[in-house]
């Protein structure tokens, strides 16, 4: 799935995520999206696989990884209500990998 075929919400999301990893050379290569619900609340599980290129990339990606639980995210009438970074891998070839989890809630 790519993000041109998901929510506004995940779309938005991905996007403040690699703006976040820039100057890094950095490319969304998968993710999606799964409806979630509790008593309470709904939104959606969301999930990111980013990929980044040379040193800066795992320079950048520790140090999203290291702030992402307090980062505040502007998704108009969703809310960030857990995110984080499920792997964070460095390639023989200086390839970094990023896998991110997010849950988002409709706010009210």
């Amino acid at each position: 799935m790519t993000l041109a075929q998901t929510s506004r919400t995940h779309r938005q999301l991905g996007e403040a995520l690699l703006a976040r990893l820039s100057p890094a050379r950095c490319l969304m290569t998968g993710g999606d999206e799964t409806p979630w619900s509790s008593i309470t609340f709904s939104g959606a599980r969301h999930r990111f696989d980013i990929e980044l290129q040379d040193d800066s990339g795992w320079i950048a990606a520790k140090a999203l990884a290291g702030r992402l639980p307090e980062a505040e995210f502007d998704l108009r009438n969703d809310i960030v209500a857990d995110i984080t970074v499920v792997t964070l891998t460095r390639q023989p070839d200086r390839m970094t990998r990023l896998e991110i989890e997010a849950l988002t809630v409709m706010a009210a």
